[in-house]
């Protein structure tokens, strides 16, 4: 446990991805306009909102022990 909490990602790669799953929302209605039509609105805010879900839970991941109910319980694993 003590290891994975002190691995962590490096800030360049979170930086990386962070600018990519941007890009990748800010281009993805463009590309699909012209065969969708404006229905492709409605299409980019769920995976727009789909996206960031993963993204923070990424987040999450990346810091197991804490307090929240997204964490490890560490009372229940030294039992």
């Amino acid at each position: 446990c003590e290891k994975i909490k002190n691995t962590l990602i490096s800030p360049s790669f979170r930086v990386f991805s962070r600018q990519m799953i941007l890009l990748f929302i800010l281009i993805l209605p463009w590309v699909f306009i012209s065969s969708l039509g404006y229905i492709v609105i409605i299409f980019s805010i769920i995976g727009t909102y789909v996206i960031m879900g993963i993204e923070e839970i990424a987040f999450n991941l990346e810091e197991p022990f804490g307090r929240s109910e997204d964490h490890l319980d560490m009372a229940q694993m030294v039992k």
